[in-house]
């Protein structure tokens, strides 16, 4: 049998949330903190606990960039971020007059907003905050962000990247393979 981690100790769980899935959410998650908690998860890949240390005097709202704290590195870095992600930060700022930190909730609190917006899409296996993390990463390459890029987002090391995040498709591999055929 081999050696378990921590990751594998949850039975049934969601490995990477697909493209499709980031759509349902992005259309069901009508709330504007939800929304822009989930998102900025996801585009930053932020550990629950970094989620925490964002505020709004780290946007830079005219270049695209937002500074997020390695909480694992102990260092502050700066993330580019989507313009629809921008517009929502505008809007849950100005709607909730946020000044200092974005969100003032118990960590906790974090998964259970993603646990019930994914339980109402209709994925029933277990999600957890890292979940976003993990998408990220393994969705990242398909979205042309370079292994560099990938690493300086996450604030982990290629081989922690590559052993962790990166999954490989076996169907994509397949397809690759038939190019050898083709004249």
């Amino acid at each position: 049998m081999g050696y378990k981690t921590g990751r594998d100790k949850v039975e049934n769980r969601l490995e990477t949330l697909s493209t499709q899935h980031l759509r349902q959410l992005k259309e069901h998650l009508t709330n504007i903190r939800d929304r822009t908690l989930v998102f900025l998860g996801f585009e930053t890949a932020a550990r629950v606990r970094e989620m925490e240390k964002f505020t709004v005097a780290g946007i830079h709202w005219e270049s695209g960039v937002i500074t997020k704290y390695d909480v694992k590195k102990k260092r502050w870095i700066e993330v580019g971020i989507s313009p629809e992600l921008l517009k929502d930060l505008r809007l849950y700022i100005d709607s909730f007059k946020i000044r200092g930190e974005l969100f003032i909730i118990h960590w906790k609190r974090y998964n259970e907003i993603l646990q019930e917006a994914c339980k109402e899409i209709g994925i029933t296996q277990h999600v957890s905050w890292h979940l976003l993390r993990r998408s990220f990463c393994s969705q990242a390459e398909d979205h042309g962000y370079t292994m560099k890029e990938v690493m300086h987002i996450t604030g982990d090391t290629e081989r922690t990247v590559a052993k962790y995040y990166h999954r490989v498709s076996v169907a994509d591999l397949g397809k690759k393979a038939s190019r050898f055929y083709q004249p």
